[in-house]
């Protein structure tokens, strides 16, 4: 099902969010974020009017410099954040593949329905890419999803042989039940 999204709309979401994080994080200057994060205060106040677009870079040094976890400044709930944990880009491949894959989509599809190059969509799901806000936006429309399901963390799932190994000890420790007559 497509989720639509009015262009530039995942810019003005990003910029509210740093700009309340900010403030709830206690850093009234956003001269004190720039300096956290080790770029202008300029770069800041265009984040925070988006007119920035911003790359997932970026976004990463924001959440550690706010505390947050990336998917923080895609919704209302704040996710702290631990440090540990794969980058956004990281993120971006991994929930690409997922998420085409269950969508049964083809790289032409994905990109056709989010007016991007099919070369640019494999170069993201394969090599992973710092990507802008804008082509986040692009990315996500073309996979009928919002730009947020695309950052979301990545279930770490067990190898195929552990997984294996153990639904094989499940099936062998499970006895049926004896009946007894009396």
């Amino acid at each position: 099902m497509q989720k639509l999204l009015a262009p530039g709309s995942t810019r003005q979401m990003v910029a509210a969010r740093v700009k309340s994080l900010r403030l709830l994080r206690g850093m009234v200057s956003q001269r004190i974020l720039a300096e956290v994060v080790g770029c202008a205060k300029s770069y800041i106040s265009e984040i925070e009017t988006a007119r920035a677009n911003v790359g997932l870079d970026t976004l990463d040094d924001l959440s550690a410099a706010l505390r947050v976890d990336v998917v923080s400044f895609f919704s209302e709930t704040i996710i702290e954040y631990n440090g540990l944990g794969l980058l956004a880009r990281q993120r971006v491949t991994r929930n690409l593949e997922r998420l085409r894959v269950a969508a049964n989509l083809e790289y032409t599809d994905v990109a056709a329905q989010g007016g991007l190059r099919v070369e640019y969509v494999e170069k993201i799901e394969n090599e992973g890419r710092n990507l802008s806000l804008d082509r986040l936006e692009a990315l996500a429309v073309g996979l009928g999803e919002t730009p947020d399901a695309l950052l979301k963390k990545a279930r770490v799932q067990e190898p195929f042989a552990v997984r294996a190994a153990r639904a094989k000890q499940n099936r062998l420790t499970i006895t049926p039940p004896v009946w007894r007559l009396a």
